[in-house]
């Protein structure tokens, strides 16, 4: 029950000729009905504004509780959502290093068939590193088929 009140005065002064006029506004608002209100209220029904008024201030607990329990929720998914990033760092970091560690292996495995004298077992370590360049790269790469709907997917 927020009241919204909106007041103007206007103002005019006269010096010889010359006349002035200011117009002032003012906007107020308030959980609690006008005073006029009130009093009506009151004239219909002896009690009545007091309980109107205990209405008033139970609504403006719940919303204040409301509020409260928002900004306690909020911080709670704030705080998980910062866990979660870090996480996420983490395992991107390791990620790197694995994927470092798997390609160097796989070259590794590659120029030691090589020197054995096994150029099918280096033909293929080579090809599964290009094929997992090419995904990654691939994968970094929008989309063209959406025709520009979609924004670029960064995973």
């Amino acid at each position: 029950m927020s009241q919204h009140n909106r007041t103007k005065r206007g103002v005019a002064t006269k010096k010889g000729n010359d006349v002035s006029v200011a117009l002032e506004e003012a906007e107020s608002y308030s959980p609690y009905p006008p005073p006029e209100l009130v009093k009506a209220f009151e004239e219909i029904q002896p009690g009545l504004a007091g309980r109107l008024m205990q209405i008033v201030e139970n609504e403006q607990k719940i919303s204040h509780e409301v509020a409260r329990h928002q900004m306690v929720e909020n911080n709670r998914i704030n705080t998980a959502n910062i866990e979660n990033q870090k996480n996420n760092s983490k395992l991107f970091f390791l990620g790197l290093i694995f994927g470092v560690l798997i390609g160097l292996g796989i070259l590794c495995v590659a120029v030691y068939a090589l020197y054995r004298g096994y150029p099918w077992v280096a033909t293929a370590a080579f090809s599964a590193l290009g094929i997992i360049l090419m995904i990654l790269v691939l994968r970094k790469m929008p989309s063209t088929s959406d025709s520009g709907t979609k924004p670029p997917q960064n995973q």
